[in-house]
């Protein structure tokens, strides 16, 4: 009964709904639950628990449990109906595989695509805002996580940190997170019968980018456009100070004389004059060298001070996509979520997946 039921299991696992997320890599971690779960070594077996936790070791052989003993894995756990599994303090919807890899486990929570969503809207946008630009967010977190599953020939899908999206399980959810998700249920957006990849930033600082001068290749619905809709966000307006001894030592060049903006509006590159010559980086590739927390976007003007440059910005983040302080800013204005969508992605449509 135990094997039909796993195997059962396993089926559910490959529903084209549901993702694989990775919430942690360590040597060990530690598995409980809020009722009871099973563990399954492949469709063997393991055990039954109540709540009480089980540590997991990662092994030369395989993977050893503190009361089991070692099995070869993967080992998946999933629990009852109305429980959760939980990984350290956190719950999480869904069930799990724990890989051994690169010397420690792997941990991954297979869980469903509007589930997921529930976990991460409230670590990307404010659920405190406008429903109607939670509802965007929604929508564009659902279309990034089916384009975007970065991690293929890894074994998951998804990270759960800002190189994917911020994932935090049932304790990251709130009532106003799943109203967006479920209001939006199964809808993406597509550009001429493709899903469309989409990317979202906290403010354009008035300026919208175009993904060609980020990352590119040119994508006809990511271009520079002006956005009039953004100028509450605290992030409007930056600045901030970078020595020439600190251009030098982050850029790894001589003596630093002077540096200079190339081309008009958002920068495509940055000019740094040095004892050596001159240095040439792309905007983006300069702002994630001195950190996106200092220099929040590539949208700045350059002053020269004393002992290096002051940097005059606007905006926080790359600028591509959506810009959720202008889509607030739509919402307040009385904009729905499909208005919001059409101004930042225009050509796009609304779809359901």
């Amino acid at each position: 009964m135990r094997k039909i039921l796993f195997l059962l299991l396993l089926v559910n696992l490959n529903l084209s709904s549901e993702l694989r997320v990775k919430i942690a890599q360590a040597s060990a971690i530690d598995i409980s639950g809020t009722g009871y779960f099973e563990l399954y070594d492949c469709e063997n077996f393991i055990g039954r628990r109540y709540s009480a936790s089980i540590e997991l070791k990662a092994t030369a052989g395989g993977i050893l449990t503190s009361s089991y003993g070692e099995f070869l894995g993967p080992v998946f756990v999933y629990s009852f109906p109305d429980n959760y599994i939980k990984i350290g303090n956190r719950r999480y919807r869904g069930a799990f595989e724990i890989r051994r890899q690169g010397g420690g486990l792997l941990v991954i929570n297979i869980v469903d695509l509007e589930e997921y969503l529930y976990g991460i809207i409230r670590r990307e946008i404010s659920t405190d805002w406008p429903i109607e630009a939670i509802k965007a967010q929604a929508v564009l977190a659902r279309t990034f996580a089916l384009v975007n599953k970065k991690h293929k020939n890894e074994g998951f899908d998804l990270c759960s940190d800002v190189h994917c999206q911020v994932y935090g399980g049932l304790e990251a959810e709130d009532r106003t997170a799943i109203l967006a998700c479920s209001a939006t249920s199964g809808e993406v957006l597509y550009y001429n019968d493709t899903l469309a990849p989409v990317y979202y930033h906290a403010c354009c600082g008035g300026l919208i980018s175009d993904i060609r001068d980020v990352w590119g290749p040119s994508l006809p619905y990511l271009k520079s456009m002006v956005c009039p809709y953004c100028q509450a966000s605290p992030h409007y307006n930056w600045q901030c100070n970078l020595s020439f001894a600190h251009i030098a030592e982050r850029l790894r060049i001589g003596k630093v004389s002077s540096v200079e903006r190339q081309g008009q509006g958002r920068p495509k590159g940055i000019i740094v004059n040095h004892q050596g010559g001159r240095e040439i980086v792309s905007a983006n590739k300069f702002r994630n060298i001195f950190g996106s927390n200092l220099v929040k976007s590539t949208y700045f003007e350059i002053e020269e001070t004393w002992n290096g440059i002051k940097l005059i910005g606007k905006g926080w983040g790359h600028g591509v996509g959506l810009c959720q302080w202008g889509a607030k800013g739509m919402a307040s204005r009385g904009a729905d979520y499909t208005e919001i969508l059409s101004f930042y992605f225009p050509g796009c449509v609304i779809k359901i997946q």
